[in-house]
């Protein structure tokens, strides 16, 4: 019996795709660099995010592209729905008392948020 599922946020239970896209063009543009479409991102986008974006920006600390992106994710974190599957999913999960975890690399503070709000 499963008793405990952890699972990630982006992508596994919200559509944050578009959202993600949006915040890190606005922090390529912070930065002075030009915008990539979802096919770059798709195909160069790599952990850690520093990799990333020194193709595009150079040697930026990762503190400053982290404060620049989650600025502009926060702004707009509520753009991003639940995948279909998931409010079945979470019903499930406390029919039969299964325990959940969330793995993010959004900050805790903005990961409460949109939980509130969802």
């Amino acid at each position: 019996m499963i008793r405990h599922l952890i699972l990630d946020w982006a992508g596994t239970l919200a559509d944050d795709r578009a959202l993600t896209l949006a915040a890190t063009n606005d922090t390529l543009a912070h930065f002075g660099a030009a915008a990539v479409d979802e096919a770059t991102y798709r195909r160069e986008f790599t952990l850690p995010v520093e990799r990333f974006y020194r193709r595009f920006i150079g040697d930026v600390p990762r503190a400053q592209i982290d404060a620049v992106f989650f600025d502009r994710f926060a702004a707009r974190m509520k753009e991003a729905p639940l995948f279909d599957h998931v409010p079945a999913l979470l019903h499930v999960c406390r029919l039969r008392g299964v325990a959940l975890s969330l793995c993010s690399s959004v900050p805790t503070a903005l990961l409460e948020q949109l939980l509130t709000h969802l």
